[in-house]
């Protein structure tokens, strides 16, 4: 008795292929997004990690311009006790890579590779012009929504700024919306440092 025709077993055969295909696809999609992954990480342990801190300029501006002074005034006093308590956070918690500060108005010189023309931050968040970056390679950092995702993180970016990708541990939640689970800032670091170091562990042994 016939089970299969010539021309099912055709493609029977083809869909054999086509499924070995795609597990092929797939784990060297796998395989290259580890490859980039371990690379960054490369790039954070023989560098630094930049951390961008927001002024909100241009809303300041606006609300000076129509008049607002007072409510201005009160958002730059916001930013700044924000930026203080971000700035602790990573120079406590950070201890995979030298931590370095700017401003945000200093993004596009960070993104066209030019630390020469960024002016970064001392401890007290004043511009220092004495803190020189003289290292080759960078990792960049903010507290921001991570992308598609939407909720709140500790985030680590590429020298470009842009979102990094698993299976790199590029983020530590802040849980800012669930008071039960919420982290501090600080502790938010910590959590992110704590996922890249086992990373990094983990490469080794594999190396090894």
């Amino acid at each position: 008795m016939k089970i299969f025709s010539p021309v099912n077993k055709s493609i029977l055969v083809l869909l054999i292929f086509l499924c070995s295909l795609n597990t092929s696809l797939q784990a060297q999609k796998k395989s290259e997004r580890k490859k980039v992954a371990y690379e960054q990480l490369d790039q954070l342990k023989n560098g630094a990690l930049l951390v961008r801190l927001q002024t909100r300029e241009l809303a300041i501006t606006a609300l000076r311009k129509v008049g607002r002074d007072s409510e201005a005034n009160e958002l730059v006093k916001s930013q700044m006790k924000i930026n203080r308590d971000i700035l602790k956070a990573f120079r406590l918690n950070f201890k995979f890579a030298p931590v370095y500060f700017f401003y945000s108005n200093f993004s596009a010189p960070v993104i066209g590779g030019e630390t020469d023309k960024v002016v970064f931050l001392n401890d007290s968040l004043q511009p220092d012009t004495s803190i020189k970056f003289t290292m080759k390679s960078f990792l960049t950092g903010e507290f921001a929504p991570v992308e598609k995702a939407g909720f709140g993180a500790a985030l680590l970016l590429d020298n470009k700024l842009q979102q990094l990708k698993k299976p790199f541990p590029f983020y530590a939640r802040t849980f800012e919306t669930f008071a039960l689970f919420r982290r501090t800032r600080a502790e938010t670091v910590q959590k992110l440092n704590s996922k890249i170091e086992k990373f990094y562990t983990k490469r080794l042994n594999t190396k090894t």
